[in-house]
């Protein structure tokens, strides 16, 4: 994997800086720029990554933007990807707060949220 960036399960994943937040369209940019997609989990074990590694950056936000995002009134990972299959939400989700899906570091479950917000972001490219 590229410096700045953690490997696991044959992927390299990269974790925003805690002053590099953007909206969902540019942390879709950002990620494309240096060479991967947000993050999506292609098997439970990565959710777990994941929420394990947020747990240990120091960064003040809650929230870090996925490939999650709503079309036609369902849920997706984006084109090529899978369709979801029993997705991890946090209580009360999703609620119609938004459109694009944000992973809520403390627990590692999904939150719908404004495409407009600005949070931190997760990349995901094979290794």
């Amino acid at each position: 994997c590229k410096s700045g960036w953690r490997y696991a399960f044959n992927f390299c994943y990269y974790i925003s800086a805690f002053a590099d937040i953007q909206s969902h369209s540019g942390a879709q940019a950002a990620c494309k720029t240096q060479g991967g997609e947000l993050f999506w989990p292609q098997f439970v074990y990565e959710s777990f990554f994941l929420k394990k590694t947020l747990n240990k950056v120091k960064i003040s936000t809650h929230f870090f933007w996925t490939n999650g995002e709503k079309h036609g009134g369902k849920w997706d990972w984006g084109t090529g990807h899978p369709a979801f299959s029993n997705p991890r939400w946090s209580p009360g989700q999703p609620d119609g707060s938004g459109t694009c899906l944000a992973v809520y570091s403390h627990t590692g479950f999904l939150d719908d949220q404004p495409c407009e917000t600005q949070y931190n972001y997760v990349c995901k490219t094979k290794a």
